[in-house]
């Protein structure tokens, strides 16, 4: 009879097996179906579940993990999966960095993110680019490599278009730009130089310190050519030349087609057109160098060449020595010529030095 009664168990138990093969199983304690839609239902408000925990080495060592495979990382203290691939973190909302605001995504939890680099030292760093190039390279595009983009490295900004160098615009919408400031009350403002010298310094520097450039302070501006003065050229391509007001003022300087003038003198021009200081024998002691001097064959008579001259130059010419002549005529001789006489006491001839001064009105 007691074998009998086995035999029985052996044949409930196959029948039970079968059936577990073929359909869904529930687990619980209470003798509830499972639900039709899942091949294991676990249910219980007391307990958990426990899946299969490891180390990382363990986990990555699992042979051939299937798709959708899933273990708690002891080593981590997280879920991984593995998709069709690799396994993947399941990051928990204590340990993620992003949050999500309806439809954007922002990071602000007082962490600094890294580009490139595991150890960054600011809110975004990135790191470990390329030197910037006008088709390629960098550290941080903005923009399509195919249209216009602004590419940075760690010490370039360049505007590209489409693999080639292309125009950067700055505040073109409004607002200043501040250099060494933080409230810039002009469209470009530059503070915190130093006061400049020929061999260095500025706020503001035109060319390279190492062949001929510009630099400026605020208040100086200084021509320079490697660590030296230079010559500062001002219209040197022509045009006239403001110094104060505009050109309709009765106080100010101007420098108009090469003519100094001032207002109140008119247009007449304030330089004179050439000078210079003659000895007794017609030699020009020193002058402008647009001057020569040739002794008239007659007693005190000397010819001053001068280019510019005209009918309405004006010609002052005094003695040298107040023991000297008496009276010195001049008057225009020509194209480019004055005639000198220099007189005696007694009205004759004699050579006597002297010195001149020709404008131009």
């Amino acid at each position: 009879m007691k074998k009998n009664t086995f035999y029985l168990l052996i044949v409930l138990l196959i029948l039970n097996l079968q059936t577990l093969r073929s359909q869904n199983i529930a687990i619980n304690s209470t003798g509830n179906a499972p639900n039709a839609s899942a091949m294991l239902d676990v249910q219980s408000t007391t307990k958990g579940m426990l899946i299969p925990r490891m180390t990382t080495a363990q986990r990555t060592g699992i042979a051939s993990p299937a798709t959708g495979l899933l273990v708690f990382d002891n080593t981590t203290g997280s879920f991984w999966f593995k998709n069709a691939t690799r396994w993947i973190q399941l990051i928990d909302s204590t340990s993620t960095i992003w949050t999500k605001k309806g439809s954007d995504v922002y990071l602000n939890n007082g962490e600094n993110m890294g580009i490139g680099t595991n150890n960054p030292a600011v809110r975004l760093q990135v790191s470990n680019g390329t030197d910037i190039a006008n088709e390629e390279g960098g550290y941080l595009e903005l923009g399509s490599e195919s249209n216009p983009n602004l590419a940075f490295d760690n010490n370039e900004i360049q505007a590209r278009n489409n693999h080639g160098a292309s125009d950067l615009y700055m505040q073109i919408g409004g607002g200043n730009v501040g250099i060494g400031t933080g409230n810039a009350e002009v469209k470009l403002q530059v503070n915190n130089g130093t006061d400049l010298s020929a061999s260095g310094g500025g706020f503001l520097q035109l060319g390279a310190g190492s062949a001929s450039n510009l630099a400026l302070d605020n208040n100086e501006m200084q021509a320079r050519n490697n660590g030296a003065a230079s010559t500062l050229y001002l219209q040197n391509n022509g045009g006239s030349l403001q110094i104060g007001s505009s050109s309709g003022s009765t106080t100010d300087v101007h420098i108009n087609n090469g003519e100094l003038i001032q207002a109140k003198t008119g247009s007449a021009n304030m330089m004179p057109l050439c000078y210079g200081h003659v000895s007794a024998n017609g030699t020009l002691i020193s002058g402008t160098s647009n001057v020569t001097i040739v002794k008239g064959s007659a007693a005190g008579s000397y010819y001053i060449n001068c280019t510019g001259i005209t009918s309405s130059t004006i010609l002052m010419i005094a003695p040298n020595d107040i023991h000297g002549a008496a009276r010195i005529n001049a008057a225009y001789n020509g194209t480019n010529q004055a005639y000198v006489l220099a007189l005696d006491a007694g009205e004759d001839p004699t050579n006597y030095p002297f010195s001149f001064v020709f404008y131009n009105q």
